[in-house]
């Protein structure tokens, strides 16, 4: 059987019309007053049954005179063995992180989060 090393990217981009994150009770939402905007780039690679990929998406305001400022980045990253056609094993790490500049005074609120899983996805269907 053929087994070769592909590896693949992607780059997206978008706008965030509705954002608010809640911590306990305390709701931090974005300044509706300004324009967020998100951004995604990521790379996989691929090597007979195992996937192996990643990305980093970054959140940040329009700010005067076109500048962007970020104010969160999140992190991506997995591994998927095929055992069947059928069975997979999946680990995957996501966290999310603050980017904070001192002139910015508009974003007092700061999170960090993480989340590690580790599944088994049984998929079905016919072709």
């Amino acid at each position: 059987m053929f087994s070769a090393l592909f590896f693949s990217w992607f780059l997206s981009f978008g706008y965030i019309p509705i954002q608010s994150d809640c911590v306990g009770d305390t709701l931090s939402g974005l300044d509706s007053s300004r324009i967020a905007t998100v951004a995604e780039i990521g790379i996989s690679a691929n090597f007979y049954r195992l996937d192996v990929y990643g990305s980093i998406e970054n959140y940040q305001y329009v700010g005067e005179g076109g500048y962007f400022f970020p104010f969160r980045a999140d992190y991506k990253a997995g591994a998927s063995l095929r055992i069947t056609d059928n069975v997979k094993i999946i680990a995957e790490h996501e966290c999310d992180h603050p980017v904070v500049f001192s002139n910015n005074t508009k974003l007092q609120s700061t999170y960090m989060s993480a989340e590690t899983r580790v599944m088994v996805r049984i998929e079905g269907g016919g072709k």
